[in-house]
């Protein structure tokens, strides 16, 4: 008798577990590891891969939905960019940006939300990159506002309203992008 060839005879075929059972031994697997360790075994294989893939958008989704301390429209995920999607109709987004500087000058902040998670157990500020803005004069004397986003990351961004503050930069979030790796890393790092 070969060696190998009893080896090979063991070897699991790719159909012989059904796709619901590994489903839930993903799922047990991943409440015991991370969603980082998730991700990485996805790579095995294409039916490892596509069944994983559904499971951290389910869990990343159930997370955002039900841990996260926001009150938002709707919670879904774009598959073309990868990313979810948050629409927000929460007053808490409302924040100060900062003071306008005078004509002329231009400042930077931080575009940051502060998120609740598990309750208000835990807060963590996500940054989303900064807010250039200024005042320019027109030419009939009067003065108006401009702004412009620069992002941290790519596909993760938050739409926002200004609130038309005479003197300061005042928004408030209405939708927020955020790629799932972004989102499963820092549920990671909030789950510890």
């Amino acid at each position: 008798m070969e060696p190998f060839k009893s080896i090979k005879s063991m070897t699991l075929s790719r159909t012989s577990i059904p796709n619901e059972l590994l489903i839930m031994i993903f799922k047990c697997l991943l409440y015991q590891t991370s969603f980082e360790f998730m991700d990485s075994i996805r790579l095995c294989c294409k039916t490892w891969n596509d069944l994983i893939n559904l499971i951290l958008i389910e869990e990343v989704g159930y997370k955002i939905n039900k841990q996260m301390n926001i009150e938002c429209a709707s919670a879904s995920y774009d598959s073309s960019q990868g990313t979810f999607v948050i629409l927000i109709r929460d007053d808490k987004f409302e924040q100060l940006i900062g003071l306008f500087p005078s004509a002329g000058d231009v400042r930077c902040e931080n575009l940051n939300v502060r998120l609740h998670y598990d309750n208000g157990a835990h807060v963590f500020v996500f940054n989303f990159g900064f807010v250039r803005y200024w005042k320019e004069k027109l030419s009939e004397g009067r003065s108006i506002t401009r702004n412009e986003n620069h992002w941290r990351y790519k596909n993760c961004t938050c739409d926002y309203l200004d609130m038309n503050n005479p003197d300061s930069l005042v928004i408030k979030m209405t939708k927020l992008t955020i790629p799932l790796k972004i989102m499963y890393r820092t549920f990671d790092s909030l789950d510890g």
